[in-house]
């Protein structure tokens, strides 16, 4: 027969391997989420990019191609960003 350290040594190392396999699950969920809601802001990005293209509204000051561009730029650079942030996430 083998003697524990303490009385509760089982009940502790099974509530931590309760928690450790809870947490895995929640990131499995978080992962899954943030790819999807990272898709769709791709989405309404290309749709805003398609609607920009199509406009002849202007700001005073800006034309419609400068507005244009200043969205592409942001949009890239928010795409690039949140994309290797999904990467780090999921590798």
């Amino acid at each position: 027969m083998l003697r524990m350290p303490f009385p509760d040594f089982d009940d502790k190392v099974m509530l931590r391997i309760h928690n450790q396999v809870r947490y895995k699950r929640a990131l499995v969920k978080n992962a899954r989420l943030s790819c999807l809601f990272f898709v769709m802001g791709t989405a309404l990005g290309l749709f805003i990019n398609h609607l920009l293209a199509n406009v002849s509204y202007s700001l005073p000051g800006l034309s419609p191609e400068q507005i244009l561009l200043y969205f592409q730029v942001g949009f890239i650079f928010f795409f690039l960003l949140q994309l290797d942030k999904i990467f780090r996430l999921i590798f």
